[in-house]
């Protein structure tokens, strides 16, 4: 009965193995293997024959890749997911890459497939996670890039078998910190980049046993530490966009970009290796540091807080090619004494500089200069003409917005671009081998040069030109600018050799006449005569036709004539004085979005034709003649009627003027508060002329300003058109560009929102897996008991046995 009691205990033991076995999910092996030949995966059967594994298999290969995956969809939740044949022994690619896929988690399973693999790009895969051994098997892998993804951490070991890793690319993540030797496993580790990532701190044993490390990009994060000394193989480093206050430079460097940190100390070994510097954007005060770097042939230290440069400092560079010192504080700069033969460029721009005239011997060496904006606290009035008596290689010279009144810049054989714009020139001398000058915003009112030389774009709006006589001596310019002058006529024999020139800006004058008549310029694709007192302009037909872009509004215009054939792309017609069916015979040669301006409202006796202003006339020149002498000789009568137009009372205003001149003249001569009065008003124009010139100052800075954003933005610039109109497209950008940060926002919100109900979901399941292991352990409790009590049954029955035996 013992025994039957026994065998009872064992046999519920056995059933309650069984239901907790079944309880656990465990599946039967027989099941059928499904595949989708559709998908870039396939289903396979792991070991025990189950179908939840999906193989993923290389789709595309080119010169470059031997492996291409394909329309890949890997989740943080997705499980079960093999890459490559089943037969392990085909997945011998070397260079694998990913192609419109995304990959939110790396498995283990890509390198445990193809571990022979060399090269491995996993860029803009939207990687999330790296599951903690999903590149322990990447023994062979030389160059491995992980940029453009999500990545906030890696895993702690994640490079440690990598011994030949060379390039490794985790730029454009959200890396905050890296590993405690990180790099440890990696010995040949040359190219190493982290660009655009959250860094705060680099450790200083993180590059300990980077031996062979000569490229490193870190630019673009947040790092307040980093110490590059440490790293004495180092060649090229870029540390720029960052929140350095120190630089340690290495030992061997050779080019080290650090611009647009913090940096107000820089410290490192004697290092002649160091050729290109670029610490612009930074918070210098002295350049005492920099004779520990003799071999600099290129230093930008532009936009800093740099009072004075001393010239020792430089004096053993014989190796400089480009000194770069503009946007300082610099009141003064001598070169004498460090006199650098092989300095090619010499930029000093917006600084206080109140003379250069010591630099001479240096200037003689230069290609380029540029002395412009420095007029901040005292005006660079005069650039005495020996300052570049023995100058003959400077090829660009740039001395815009300063106070000069007067530079001979003929004695620049060489110039090739020259910039005397925003200064109080009258007169200018036009070099013979320069190309381009400008010399806009100035007050010349004569120019000179000689017949043959190579100008091709002239540069002299806002001056004070009469005439265009002069042009004959420059018949190869392409562009040329003369608007805001006071030009009356253009005179077509001015322009008849000119064959090259393709731009002609003229706005703003006073022209009355513009007559090309039958000698058109064929290559003219450009003319603008906006803002002018033209009034007739059909004999410029011929030249019309051969335009892209014409400017004709504000004007006087009552006809005009264009032929079927024009090739406008652009035509501005608003605001002059047009004939109503002169412009119904115009339109239909005109294709409408060729227009680009339009009349709001028109006066009296006009009306509004296709957005134009015109008014109906049998004869439109002899009725605006006759309207025009009507209003003189009504305002004429009306002088005469108030007596201001009388031969009697005009000739005793004169005879009472001359006797009050005569009588008093000698006391107003003698008069100390006359002379007081005449000084305190020079005083008072001399005030009121600086504050002008500072007006232009600040809206040629504010110009500057909108142009530099312009480029930072990469925001397209409209032509011939204000500086207000191109900054509203930099705010149209910005705002854009604000809106889709915002919308960005909300996604990753509502992305962070999801995996938030995914964890806390994720938390319920965990919890309801601790209480089945609970459970289970409960059961397992009990099972011990029964079959601790079941061995002591056995060994009851087994004395029982031995007992009747």
């Amino acid at each position: 009965m013992n025994r039957l009691f026994g065998l009872s205990l064992l046999s519920m033991v056995l059933v309650c193995y069984t239901a907790t076995a079944q309880h656990r999910g465990y599946i039967s092996p027989k099941q059928r293997v499904i595949t989708n030949t559709g998908l870039s995966h396939t289903n396979v059967n792991d070991r025990y024959g189950n179908s939840f594994w999906r193989q993923i298999k290389c789709r595309e290969s080119n010169l470059k890749y031997d492996c291409i995956f394909v329309n890949v969809l890997i989740d943080l939740q997705t499980r079960g997911v093999r890459f490559g044949n089943q037969n392990e022994a085909l997945n011998v690619q070397r260079n694998i890459t990913f192609k419109n896929s995304i990959v939110r988690k790396l498995p283990v399973t890509l390198l445990d497939s193809f571990g022979q693999v060399e090269v491995l790009d996993l860029s803009n895969l939207q990687i999330e996670e790296i599951e903690p051994f999903a590149l322990t098997n990447g023994i062979n892998i030389r160059e491995l890039n992980l940029s453009f993804n999500i990545i906030r951490e890696l895993p702690i070991f994640a490079f440690r078998n990598m011994r030949f890793l060379s390039v490794l690319v985790l730029d454009k993540n959200n890396l905050t910190s890296l590993p405690d030797g990180m790099l440890y496993g990696t010995p040949n580790i040359f190219d190493l980049s982290i660009a655009n990532n959250n860094l705060e701190r680099i450790d200083d044993n993180t590059f300990k046993k980077s031996k062979a490390l000569q490229f490193l990009t870190i630019s673009c994060n947040k790092l307040t530490h980093v110490d590059l000394y440490l790293v004495p193989s180092l060649y090229h480093v870029n540390v720029s966009f960052n929140l350095l206050t120190m630089l340690s430079v290495p030992v061997a460097v050779e080019t080290l970009d650090a611009s647009h940190n913090r940096i107000n100390t820089v410290t490192g070994p004697f290092n002649e290796e160091l050729a290109i510097l670029l610490l612009h954007h930074n918070n210098l005060t002295d350049t005492a540091w920099i004779v520990q770097y003799p071999g600099l042939v290129e230093v930008d230290l532009s936009y800093n807080e740099v009072e004075t440069i001393t010239d020792t400092h430089f004096s053993d560079m014989q190796r400089l090619k480009q000194l770069i010192l503009s946007n300082n504080r610099l009141s003064e700069i001598d070169l004498r004494s460090s006199f650098i033969q092989s300095l090619l460029a010499l930029d000093v721009s917006h600084n206080r500089l109140l003379y250069v005239e010591k630099n001479q011997k240096q200037f003689d060496t230069l290609e380029q200069l540029y002395l412009d904006h420095n007029s901040i606290v005292v005006e660079l009035e005069r650039i005495e003409d020996n300052t570049f008596k023995s100058v003959t290689s400077l090829e660009s010279l740039i001395l815009s917005s300063n106070e000069l009144t007067s530079i001979d810049l003929a004695i620049f054989p060489s110039l090739f671009y020259g910039n005397v714009s925003f200064n109080l020139l009258t007169k200018l001398t036009i070099p013979v081998a320069v190309e381009t000058l400008d010399a806009s915003h100035n007050r010349i009112n004569t120019v000179t040069g000689q017949r043959y030389n190579n100008l091709t774009n002239l540069y002299l709006d806002h001056n004070n030109l009469t005439d265009t006589a002069w042009l004959l001596q420059f018949f190869q310019l392409k562009v040329l600018d003369l608007s805001y002058n006071e030009l009356e006529e253009i005179t077509a024999i001015h322009f008849k050799h000119m064959k090259y020139l393709e731009e002609l800006y003229l706005s703003n004058n006073r022209l009355v006449i513009y007559t090309q008549g039958s000698s058109p310029i064929l290559s003219l694709k450009i003319l603008d005569v906006r803002h002018n007192h033209l009034l007739y302009v059909e004999k410029n037909e011929k030249q019309f036709d051969t335009l892209e872009q014409l400017y004709l509004d504000n004007n006087l215009i009552v006809t005009l004539k264009l032929s079927s054939t024009n090739k406008l792309q652009n035509l501005t017609l608003s605001k002059n004085d047009w004939d109503c069916k002169n412009l119904g015979e115009l339109l239909p040669n005109v294709n409408k979005s060729v227009i680009g301006d339009s009349d709001r409202s028109c006066k009296q006796e006009y009306q509004l034709v296709n957005d134009l202003c015109c008014k109906v006339s049998d004869i439109p020149y002899r009725d605006r003649l006759i309207k025009q002498i009507s209003l003189e000789s009504l305002a004429e009568k009306l002088q005469r009627a108030s007596g201001r137009c009388s031969v009697k009372n005009t000739i005793t205003r004169d005879l009472i003027l001359d006797y009050f001149v005569i009588t008093q003249n000698k006391r107003l001569q003698t008069t100390p508060q006359r002379d007081a009065e005449i000084n305190q008003l020079q005083v008072d124009i001399q005030k009121l002329t600086q504050r002008t010139n500072q007006f232009k100052h600040a809206v040629t800075n504010l110009d500057v300003e909108v142009e530099n954003n312009l480029r930072r933005y990469r925001v397209i610039k409209e032509p011939m058109v204000q500086s207000k109109e191109n900054l509203r497209k930099v705010y149209a950008y910005l705002n854009n560009r604000r809106e889709f940060k915002k919308q960005e926002t909300k996604a990753r919100e509502s992305d962070a929102l999801l995996k938030k109900e995914e964890r806390e979901a994720a938390e319920r399941e965990n919890k309801n897996l601790e209480n089945e292991e609970t459970m289970l352990k409960s059961n397992l409790r009990l099972i011990k008991l029964i079959i601790k009590n079941q061995e002591t049954v056995v060994k009851l029955l087994e004395i029982m046995v031995n007992r009747y035996n």
